[in-house]
């Protein structure tokens, strides 16, 4: 019956990641991740996006695991948690938080885009750019998606 509990077989587990990979980006990013004595480079940057976008995936599948229990009146549902989120989050806030997404990816890697093509297509140097652009693309499209399915999942209650 863990399916009746997304607190702690999703959500927490997903934001314990997202917290965790984040400081790890944001460490190897900046390039002050050293391990074992050696300063790493932009290829664990896959690895840490990898987790970033799991850990949303997770916190987004607890929470439709909760407003489906909650439809249903089974499992730990907090009904003023619920009655909160419907309140703040509907489909167009969704969409706004992913335009937003979309800006900050455009921002990062627009210009190096158009730096690229201007200069003949020399080699990309901003590696670390593309990667936490690319992160944030699929954070944006994974926020659209998701509130559409959070919009479906609350047609009972609205």
């Amino acid at each position: 019956m863990l399916i009746f509990a997304p607190l702690f077989l999703f959500i927490i587990p997903g934001i314990t990641l997202g917290i965790i990979t984040s400081l790890l980006f944001y460490l190897n990013y900046t390039g002050n991740l050293i391990l074992f004595g050696a300063q790493l480079h932009y290829h664990p940057l896959f690895i840490w996006s990898a987790g970033i976008i799991i850990s949303f995936q997770l916190i987004y599948f607890g929470l439709f695991a909760k407003i489906y229990t909650y439809n249903l009146d089974e499992g730990d549902h907090d009904t003023r948690f619920m009655n909160i989120f419907f309140r703040i989050f509907n489909l167009e806030k969704g969409f706004a938080f992913a335009g937003l997404l979309f800006v900050i990816t455009a921002i990062l890697i627009l210009p190096e885009v158009i730096n690229w093509l201007l200069l003949g297509k020399p080699s990309l140097n901003k590696v670390n750019e593309f990667i936490l652009g690319s992160t944030i693309f699929v954070l944006a499209v994974q926020t659209i998606f998701s509130s559409f399915i959070f919009s479906l999942l609350g047609v009972k209650r609205r």
